[in-house]
């Protein structure tokens, strides 16, 4: 059965369990069936039926014989054992080959239980792309964040969350979305009363301070609060502030680094949602540099700030073109909740029952214009079918995270093509649009 097949029978291809997951074993369409008929999964647990690679599975195998582990008795060679496997002695060259092709690591428990902190077995802690960079700063001399600060602080008690009151302005309150990579996002939207400002003391920010978010989908971000005006903090912005002449410049922008990252991704925990608490943020490790390559890392992020501030006055004065061509510029949409409709004038012909698709507000900005319009289809090339990535391809993978307001790219995720998301279903060119399509990330 191949992919046209499988499509036609189960009306596309939604029907079926990550399609693009499916082995196809060479150049043609078809793919691959176990000795049931069954289509197999690309997995990396098992050999199938001697169809696929050996994996985690016999990796295990190996590691049982190594270890004289009773279940795995290599004197029963040719017999059957507990496992109903064939015992044969443990093969070093096919174990050494495994794990370097799996993501599979064999780790010494005396080493390592005491050199991390709220030390876990959990395999995430222990993935080789961490532990290369454990290895790499270990290979350099580094201090850790504790070393270098005064202190790492939010405003610890989340039961102080109840007694905040928002207000429509005030004191600015930076929420972790705010952080972006290497710099504060002033679009914000949460203020409090000077009051609120007082009972969270240890939510204000402070020039020079290094800001690192440790909660939430935005967990991991860092930049430097390099402002003196007063602002508070939510609940998960860790506040780092710097012993004398430590650099936050360089220490921001090698937190947001791989090997940064690497760390926070490494010692988060996902209990409900990530989280990384203040205990392991001060034990990330940063390396010791010459001050005169910290003060370039400085000069660089300066500068960029400069562009960025320049990119959003060039970008505010494109909209305020656009509105002028538009004849929006003093445009102000109803506010009505109720508006009438009779069924061949709404859902006739729009195949909408929502009251939200009705509101009165979105026909304000249509009839608005009067020098006619079209629909999107009709005007641009819609990207509507899937991309399947090649598994040993490096890609760059952009997330609604990744997108802001004004509309720039501000990040990517780098992966092979097989560690991405099954959601990565749109090869991106120079030129496209993109434009979110779910709800609470629309303005991206």
């Amino acid at each position: 059965m191949n992919l046209e097949q499988i499509e036609s029978k189960f009306g596309g291809l939604a029907f079926v369990e990550k399609p693009a997951n499916l082995i196809t074993p060479n150049e043609s369409n078809e793919l691959l069936m176990d000795t049931h008929g069954h289509l197999i999964i690309k997995h990396d647990l098992l050999n199938h039926d001697g169809l696929t690679q050996d994996s985690i599975a016999e990796a295990f195998i190996e590691f049982a014989k190594k270890e004289n582990l009773s279940f795995f008795d290599c004197g029963l060679s040719g017999f059957k054992n507990l496992t109903g496997l064939y015992a044969k002695a443990f093969d070093a060259v096919n174990y050494r080959v495994l794990l370097e092709r799996l993501e599979a690591v064999e780790i010494i428990y005396l080493k390592i239980y005491k050199s991390v902190i709220d030390f876990r077995i959990d395999a995430n802690t222990y993935k080789k792309e961490y532990l290369k960079t454990e290895i790499l700063l270990n290979q350099h001399q580094n201090l850790k964040i504790e070393d270098i600060s005064i202190s790492v602080q939010n405003f610890v008690a989340y039961s102080l969350c109840n007694l905040i009151e928002f207000k429509d302005e005030g004191i600015p309150f930076l929420m972790t979305k705010n952080i972006r990579e290497n710099y504060i996002d002033w679009n914000v939207e949460k203020y409090v009363t000077q009051e609120t400002h007082e009972m969270l003391w240890k939510s204000h920010c402070q020039r020079g301070q290094v800001l690192v978010t440790m909660a939430g989908e935005h967990l991991g971000r860092v930049a430097v609060y390099d402002r003196d005006e007063i602002v508070s903090s939510n609940q998960a912005i860790a506040k780092i502030t710097l012993k004398k002449g430590i650099n936050p410049y360089f220490l921001a922008t090698f937190l947001n680094s791989r090997h940064g990252q690497n760390q926070i991704q490494r010692f988060k925990t996902i209990t409900g949602q990530p989280n990384i608490n203040m205990a392991l943020i001060k034990s990330l490790k940063v390396p010791i540099v010459q001050e005169k390559f910290e003060s370039e890392i400085e000069k660089i992020v300066y500068h960029s700030e400069l562009i960025k501030e320049k990119s959003s006055s060039t970008y505010t004065q494109a909209e305020t073109l656009l509105f002028n061509a538009l004849n929006m510029v003093d445009f102000s949409p109803s506010t009505e909740n109720v508006n009438i409709k009779s069924f061949k004038d709404s859902f006739a012909i729009t195949g909408r029952l929502d009251a939200e698709y009705y509101q009165p507000k979105y026909e304000n900005h249509i009839l608005s214009y009067t020098n006619n319009w079209g629909s999107l289809i009709d005007s641009c090339n819609l990207k509507d079918s899937n991309y399947y990535p090649e598994d040993n391809t490096i890609y760059k993978y952009i997330e609604l995270a990744n997108i802001d307001k004004s509309g720039g790219i501000t990040n990517c995720t780098t992966e092979l093509g097989k560690e991405l998301p099954s959601r990565a279903r749109r090869k991106v060119q120079s030129g496209d649009v993109l434009i979110s399509s779910i709800e609470g990330s629309l303005s991206s």
